[in-house]
């Protein structure tokens, strides 16, 4: 069982894949240096991760913009 992912350093990468909401034992996910990424699986997918327990997310800077501009509605 899968309970740790780290995706980094993917350069091209603007969009994360919708089967990461089936990695159900998944605990810890860090996703960092993907200055290209955009979008995250659906929020359907994401709920799905029910024992996640650490999400890290660092030097994206297009998921920093949308998470920002979300949280100020």
């Amino acid at each position: 069982m899968l309970r740790s992912l780290t995706i980094a350093h993917f350069t091209n990468l603007t969009k994360l894949p919708e089967w990461l909401g089936n990695l159900a034992s998944l605990e810890k996910l860090y996703i960092h240096n993907c200055e290209n990424l955009i979008h995250l699986p659906s929020k359907e997918q994401m709920q799905r991760l029910t024992f996640i327990k650490e999400l890290s997310i660092w030097e994206c800077p297009h998921l920093k913009k949308r998470c920002s501009s979300s949280s100020s509605r």
